[in-house]
């Protein structure tokens, strides 16, 4: 493997990031499903754990968008818009 001496430094975040992604797999393997196998075993895979985790996301950053912050006239606009007056 290549040491972070040997390469330019345009290239060395993306090496550490590499190995830290490398040292998370390592060190979580055990907690990380194998779909092919469930796959080739006929097992059912859910998705279930992934979608509401990104159906929070996607609330969350609806409502982080909504907010009416400001005396703003533009934000007021904004606002009402959102509301429907």
């Amino acid at each position: 493997m290549l040491d972070a001496e040997e390469v330019g430094p345009e290239r060395q975040k993306p090496l550490r990031t590499i190995r830290e992604f490398g040292n998370y797999i390592a060190a979580n393997q055990a907690y990380i499903p194998d779909y092919g196998d469930r796959h080739r075993n006929g097992e059912r895979i859910s998705s279930a754990f992934t979608e509401s985790a990104g159906n929070q996301l996607v609330s969350w950053r609806m409502v982080k968008n909504n907010k009416c912050t400001g005396p703003s006239e533009a934000l007021t606009c904004c606002c009402r818009s959102a509301r429907k007056c």
